[in-house]
């Protein structure tokens, strides 16, 4: 997601062949008139399909560190190809310690990458995460290793396991460096809008 296909600001993630979720913070204060949506590019600026925003609903009850969910209607049909898929919802608990894939175009220690970047984390307990960040149930926390994590622009970009989303990133720790993701309601009902 970006202005005017001047840059990148936010990640998202596609639910339909209308309708991408992304965090409300990538929301606010944010004109739809100027907002882009990007699919099917590994590149932050270039390629792919790109969209106007017809409607953005960020969730009316967001505020930082609750709530962090948000709807996208794309002006048009996004086509569907080999890079640009759907993205199923999961529907069961992560376990602590498993495995996920966060992506995003996010600032590194080198600047603002042009390509995708991926980062392999790992799911903390949802006790750990609530007793050490005082968070509530909706959110999961992730973690790596010193040094590593998500940054500015990696907002709203999807947390996988395997082919389903499992969350969006919402925001980090920085001197942890741990990254605390929206959890993903466990019913598509954006992607049933018309």
């Amino acid at each position: 997601m970006g202005f005017f296909d001047l840059y990148h600001f936010c990640g998202c993630a596609i639910i339909s062949d209308r309708w991408v979720v992304t965090a409300a913070y990538c929301l606010r204060n944010n004109p739809i008139e100027e907002l882009r949506i990007r699919v099917g590019s590994n590149e932050a600026n270039t390629g792919g399909q790109v969209f106007n925003v017809e409607k953005a609903i960020p969730h009316p009850s967001y505020e930082k560190k609750r709530n962090d969910i948000g709807l996208i209607r794309v002006q048009g049909n996004i086509t569907f190809n080999d890079k640009v898929k759907t993205i199923q919802l999961e529907t069961n608990e992560v376990p602590s310690g498993t495995e996920l894939l966060v992506t995003g175009w996010g600032t590194t220690e080198t600047g603002d990458p042009d390509d995708l970047q991926q980062l392999r984390v790992k799911a903390i307990s949802d006790a750990e995460c609530k007793n050490a960040w005082n968070v509530t149930d909706e959110i999961l926390c992730t973690f790596t290793k010193r040094g590593e994590g998500m940054c500015r622009a990696d907002s709203g970009g999807p947390l996988v396991r395997g082919d389903k989303l499992i969350g969006l990133v919402s925001f980090d720790v920085p001197e942890e460096f741990l990254t605390v993701l929206r959890k993903c309601p466990t019913s598509s009902a954006g992607s049933k809008q018309s």
